[in-house]
């Protein structure tokens, strides 16, 4: 059967955008200003677009994780607006806001969507996949706190609503973590939207995460590439829903589950796993380090034009 072009065209179409972004100068304000938000808000608002006519043509059987992926990039999208039209065009910079409230909102609808997808992709249970995922994402969880979650909640000058909103961010972007490792280390079809859709969440959570420290040390500029990292993740979730094989996201794989003897490598894996050394360094306090504008939250009013994540 011939491949349809529709993703491929989608994210060529996603690329001339990212190219104007770029193009269009990015300091100042007025007409440049508006211009440069229009672009980034089309490739943000094209996503959601993309999945919805990905469900709506390729029909899928049980189609709810489909529509909670849908949910999530609209609320993600609509956190964009808020953020852009208030931050760059109004001149609004108070946090937390409205935006960070939509930010935030889009985790559940994506982390459910993906959980339903591992439900059926696996019939009964992959509970090595979890524990092989649980150990990446504790290795990952001990050098956030370090380097990301402990500086945010120390950071001096905020208020507890604006600390918890900053933690919130990375501690959600780990709890995404975590599950889509599962998804990618248990069973099931691997079909190319699979991967699309895995290598869009794994940048979403990379580009949050380099966001978040590049505020705490102060060396975030607007219309950098993180722009165009967080562009690339709305045009590859939309292009692994326009691509027809999306319908077999949630087919379990005819190729039995990992056997038993997983979780023993598993656990010798941790014990030989360089990383528990992190625990001790964690326990020491964190630092308290001076934050330049704002809290490392993805899309916070920062001076910028960008979160991230999307988020």
């Amino acid at each position: 059967m011939q491949r349809s072009r529709t993703p491929a065209l989608y994210v060529i179409l996603g690329l001339v955008l990212l190219a104007g972004y770029y193009a269009v100068p990015g300091s100042g304000r007025g007409n440049d200003a508006e211009w440069k938000v229009a672009l980034y808000l089309s490739a943000s608002a094209s996503s959601p677009v993309a999945v919805l006519y990905g469900i709506l043509r390729h029909r899928p059987e049980r189609p709810l994780p489909w529509y909670l992926v849908l949910a999530n990039q609209t609320v993600y999208a609509s956190a964009d607006v808020t953020f852009y039209v208030r931050h760059d065009l109004l001149g609004l910079t108070g946090y937390p806001a409205v935006s960070d409230i939509l930010y935030l909102g889009h985790y559940p609808f994506l982390i459910a969507a993906l959980l339903v997808f591992i439900r059926r992709r696996t019939p009964g249970s992959d509970r090595s996949a979890l524990i092989d995922g649980g150990i990446l994402v504790t290795s990952t969880a001990m050098l956030s706190w370090i380097f990301v979650i402990g500086p945010s909640v120390a950071a001096p000058g905020f208020d507890v609503l604006s600390r918890a909103t900053s933690a919130a961010y990375p501690i959600m972007d780990l709890l995404l973590l975590s599950i889509v490792l599962w998804l990618l280390l248990g069973v099931g079809r691997r079909p190319t939207a699979f991967w699309l859709l895995v290598s869009s969440l794994l940048l979403l959570c990379a580009t949050d995460t380099i966001y978040a420290m590049q505020q705490i040390q102060g060396t975030y500029r607007p219309g950098g590439f993180l722009d165009g990292m967080w562009i690339f993740y709305y045009l590859l979730i939309g292009a692994s829903m326009l691509d027809g094989s999306m319908a077999q996201l949630d087919r379990p794989s005819p190729v039995p589950a990992l056997p038993p003897e997983r979780r023993a490598s598993s656990a010798s894996a941790w014990r030989r796993c360089p990383s528990r050394s992190c625990y001790s360094s964690s326990r020491i306090a964190t630092r308290p380090i001076s934050i330049p504008s704002s809290p490392s939250a993805p899309r916070c009013s920062s001076g910028s034009s960008s979160s991230g994540s999307s988020a």
